[in-house]
C-alpha cells in the first residue's frame, strides 16, 4: 500500500472505482465528476495529439450525439432536470477518454495489477453479501427467495454488477497478457451458482457467454479438458436450476415466453402450448409484466418523431400518452429502443457508428478479447437498463476506455 499511498489523486480515484462502484450512483457519479475536473487540468499540461488521434474517430461521433442530444432536449423541454442530464452527459466521454490516454501515459503493469486486484475484491464483496443473504433465508427462515440482491438491498441488480465487474477483471488480465489460472476458475465455480441464486435471467445468459470464451479461449489445457471443464459448468447449472424451484420457473417462463411471442409474431395468432409450457407460472408472465412489449414501445415512441426522438430522458413523459402502447417505464429496457425512442434516427446512427469504429478498432488491433467484453456489455437484444443512466454509463464508459489500451501498458 506504500505505492498506493504516493500515488497521485487521480489514479488513487481510478484504482478505488471498483469499491466505488459498488456503493451505488451517488459516489459513484461524484467520483466521475471529480476525475474528470482532475483529467481536464492534467490534459491541459499533458497534451499529446499522437495519441488522442489514434482514436478520435470513435469518440466524434458520440461528442456529436451529446450535442445533438443537447440541443434535442431544448427543443423538447419538459422540464429542467432533462436540460442537465443531457448536459452532464458529456461526463462519460470525458471519463472513456481519460481511462484511455492518462493510462496510455502513467500506467505501469503494477497499476493495472492494483486496479485488478480492487476488483476482485468489490467482487468478493458482492458474492459473498449475496451468499450470506440466501444462506440466511434458507437455514433461519427456512424459505427461498425470488432474487437475492446482497448489499443492494431492494435494488435487484446484484447479478447484472457482478457480471460487470467479471467482465473488467478478466479484460485486466487480458491487456497484462495473462491466461486464466486456477484461481480465475475457482472464481468462476464459486460466482456460477451464485448467478442462478440471483435469478436476473439475461444477466446469467451472458454470464455463460463469458465464462465460454473464458474456458475455450484463455485456459491453457488441452481441448478435451477444456470440454471437460465447460460440460461440469453445464451439469452444475442445471443440477442447482432443478434443486431450486423458483429458479426454475423463472428459466421455464423465459423458454416460453419467448416461444409464444414468437409464435405470435410469426403467424400473427396463439399457439398450441406443449404440456410443459401450460404450468401456473409460466402463464403468470405471458399476462403479467412484459418488457418485450416495453422494448417494443420505445420504437413506438420513436416512431412519433423518427428524426430527432422526443428528447432525452422523455420517453417517460411521452409513452403513456400514445393509446396504443401497452406497456410504458421510466425507459423501454434496452439501450437501442431507448435511444431510437429519445434521439431518433440521427442520434442512434451516431451511436451504431461509433460502435463501428470501435469494433474496426479491436478488430484491426487484434483485440479479440475486448470484442467479447464488448458484446456481452452492448449485446442489442436483450433488457437492460438505461444508456443514460448515471450508474450504466459510468461503467460502458471504462470498459470502452479500457479496451481501448489495446495491451500498451508499460513494463
Amino acid at each position: 500500500m506504500n505505492y498506493f499511498s504516493k500515488q497521485p489523486l487521480i489514479k488513487k480515484l481510478f484504482f478505488l472505482f471498483p469499491l466505488i462502484y459498488i456503493s451505488g450512483p451517488f459516489l459513484t457519479d461524484f467520483s466521475i465528476l471529480v476525475i474528470d475536473v482532475l483529467f481536464l487540468i492534467y490534459l491541459k499540461n499533458n497534451f499529446d495529439s499522437k495519441i488522442i488521434h489514434k482514436i478520435k474517430i470513435i469518440f466524434i461521433p458520440l461528442i456529436i450525439f451529446w450535442i445533438v442530444a443537447l440541443i434535442n432536449s431544448l427543443l423538447n423541454f419538459n422540464n429542467y432536470e432533462q436540460i442537465i442530464k443531457s448536459l452532464f452527459f458529456v461526463r462519460f466521454i470525458i471519463f472513456s477518454l481519460f481511462v484511455y490516454y492518462y493510462s496510455h501515459q502513467n500506467f505501469q503493469r503494477i497499476d493495472l495489477v492494483y486496479l485488478k486486484n480492487f476488483t476482485i475484491t468489490s467482487i468478493m464483496i458482492v458474492a459473498l453479501s449475496v451468499y450470506i443473504e440466501f444462506f440466511y433465508h434458507y437455514f433461519l427462515e427456512q424459505k427461498i427467495n425470488d432474487r437475492y440482491s446482497g448489499i443492494f438491498f431492494s435494488e435487484e441488480i446484484a447479478g447484472s454488477i457482478l457480471l460487470k465487474l467479471l467482465s473488467f477483471y478478466f479484460l485486466t488480465k487480458f491487456i497484462l497478457k495473462s491466461y486464466l489460472d486456477k484461481y480465475d476458475l475457482i472464481l468462476i465455480f464459486f460466482i456460477l451458482p451464485l448467478m442462478i441464486i440471483i435469478n436476473e435471467r439475461i444477466s446469467f445468459i451472458l454470464f455463460l457467454f463469458l465464462i465460454f470464451f473464458l474456458l475455450f479461449f484463455y485456459l491453457k489445457l488441452f481441448l478435451i479438458k477444456k470440454f471437460f471443464v465447460f460440460t461440469l459448468s453445464i451439469l452444475v447449472i442445471f443440477l442447482l436450476i432443478s434443486k431450486n424451484e423458483k429458479s426454475l420457473n423463472r428459466y421455464s417462463q423465459l423458454v416460453s415466453y419467448t416461444y409464444i411471442e414468437a409464435y405470435k409474431k410469426i403467424f400473427n395468432s396463439s399457439p398450441n402450448l406443449p404440456n410443459f409450457l401450460k404450468s401456473e407460472a409460466n402463464q403468470e408472465i405471458v399476462s403479467g409484466y412484459d418488457y418485450f412489449e416495453l422494448i417494443y414501445s420505445g420504437i413506438e415512441v420513436g416512431l412519433t418523431k423518427p428524426l430527432f426522438g422526443v428528447g432525452f430522458r422523455n420517453f417517460r413523459n411521452i409513452c403513456p400518452k400514445i393509446k396504443d402502447i401497452k406497456n410504458c417505464n421510466i425507459h423501454p429496457h434496452n439501450y437501442y429502443s431507448e435511444i431510437f425512442a429519445e434521439n431518433g434516427i440521427v442520434g442512434l446512427s451516431l451511436i451504431l457508428l461509433s460502435f463501428y469504429f470501435f469494433i474496426n478498432y479491436m478488430i484491426s488491433n487484434s483485440i479479440n478479447y475486448g470484442l467479447i467484453i464488448f458484446l456481452i456489455n452492448f449485446w442489442p437484444l436483450v433488457t437492460t437498463g438505461s444508456f443514460f443512466n448515471n450508474y450504466i454509463g459510468a461503467f460502458n464508459a471504462l470498459i470502452i476506455g479500457s479496451i481501448l489500451l489495446k495491451k500498451q501498458i508499460k513494463s
